[in-house]
């Protein structure tokens, strides 16, 4: 059962990816938000000097982990944004960590994504956003996406390393 359940995941997965490649071309984003951010966006904000990527204006719920700190997240996150800010016309509302057991569910499903490396960390995200009016790609037009899965690999406590997104 968890092998149909990674087949299919890998499969969509495969199919998503090659969905984004070609709506990237097409959706980027000024981050904005309409509720008010969460009072864990301070520490995001501290450290935007390193990153291109401007978390202020964004809902970010932390949950609880006792695998990653919210300095680890926020690394995470910051190269989340990084790559949403070039999807012309989207606006990201909400990035949200899923919980351990998913991250600890998902390493060997990174570790089929990546080429030359050998992953010891998953940390998986949630997002909600929405896309263009006019659409473009495989974007719906004027469409509010829920639930927009991230996934990303590290070593040794290393730098993180974006490997996919999609449902």
């Amino acid at each position: 059962m968890r092998l149909i359940k990674v087949l299919k995941r890998s499969i969509l997965c495969t199919v998503l990816v090659a969905s984004v490649a070609v709506a990237a071309s097409g959706c980027g984003n000024k981050a904005e938000n309409t509720e008010e951010a969460t009072e864990t966006t301070e520490d995001v904000t501290k450290n935007q000097a390193e990153s291109d990527a401007d978390l202020s204006n964004i809902k970010i719920d932390y949950k609880t982990s006792e695998l990653y700190s919210k300095e680890d997240m926020n690394e995470a996150i910051k190269l989340i944004v990084e790559e949403f800010n070039t999807w012309e016309g989207c606006t990201l509302y909400d990035i949200s960590y899923t919980d351990d057991e998913k991250c600890e569910d998902n390493l060997s499903y990174i570790n089929s994504l990546a080429v030359d490396k050998k992953y010891d960390q998953c940390i998986v995200f949630n997002s909600n956003f929405h896309s263009p009016k006019e659409g473009g790609g495989a974007w719906e037009p004027d469409y509010d996406y829920e639930n927009w899965q991230w996934f990303l690999g590290r070593t040794e406590g290393g730098k993180w390393d974006l490997l996919t997104w999609g449902y």
